[in-house]
């Protein structure tokens, strides 16, 4: 309910608008992964709110893309240690709350995530990662939500089905996402909008903050604080051989 009530005042959207945009939502989750829309279904049961509800809520970062993020991801194949920080609002921070799922066919996950949504910044006992960061990019920004894509990427056995499975995700959001590995390295993936860039990580380091290349407009208002803050943890990636590191 906390959660539902602080986005709902920054989504700014009336019901009617709400409804229709958590039926949108609904259809591509459930054309992507019946499975995680079933959970959401379930999540909405659970908490006695109408499903379109919690469908806008895993959808919150397409619907106010271009809000303020700060996180950093870093990744060091060789130790197979991947990790990040989480910088959104300040509200949500007493809400975060770590999920651990063990699913039938016996992998277990765990994610940090927000109420009601399905994953965000997770791992597996498959040996996999994902970590998230935004970016700004052009609409329009209807596909898959991203927090349902992280979540799906940890069903997978396996970096190189977390590959496929990219692949089948399609556009329509804006973010970078780092998959890690335990053991084969790694890939990056950016979505900006419609368009994709996949860096695949073999044995260097590898950081990423909230811009992409050399382009100001993926950066928004914040390019030049994501800059210092990729240009700090590339000064200290290389010294990562350890978790205590």
């Amino acid at each position: 309910a906390h959660a539902l009530g602080i986005y709902s005042l920054a989504i700014a959207s009336g019901e009617d608008e709400l409804r229709a945009v958590g039926g949108s939502v609904a259809a591509r989750v459930r054309a992507f992964s019946p499975e995680l829309a079933e959970e959401i279904e379930g999540i909405a049961e659970g908490a006695g709110v109408e499903p379109h509800r919690i469908y806008v809520l895993n959808a919150r970062s397409e619907l106010m893309a271009g809000a303020p993020d700060g996180c950093t991801a870093v990744f060091a194949p060789r130790p197979g240690l991947l990790g990040q920080n989480w910088d959104w609002l300040a509200l949500l921070e007493p809400l975060v709350a770590v999920l651990r799922i063990e699913r039938g066919d016996g992998m277990r996950l765990a994610t940090l995530t927000e109420p009601g949504m399905v994953g965000k910044i997770d791992c597996s006992s498959a040996g996999l990662g994902v970590c998230l960061n935004f970016v700004y990019a052009p609409g329009p920004l209807d596909g898959v939500p991203v927090h349902v894509v992280l979540r799906d990427l940890l069903h997978k056995p396996d970096l190189a089905a977390a590959r496929v499975r990219v692949e089948t995700a399609g556009g329509g959001r804006a973010a970078n996402v780092l998959v890690g590995s335990a053991r084969d390295g790694g890939f990056d993936v950016t979505w900006l909008g419609r368009r994709r860039v996949l860096t695949p990580i073999c044995d260097a380091p590898f950081s990423h903050t909230n811009h992409v290349g050399d382009d100001p407009s993926t950066g928004g208002p914040f390019w030049e604080n994501s800059r210092a803050r990729l240009a700090r943890a590339r000064a200290l990636e290389g010294g990562v051989g350890s978790l205590e590191d």
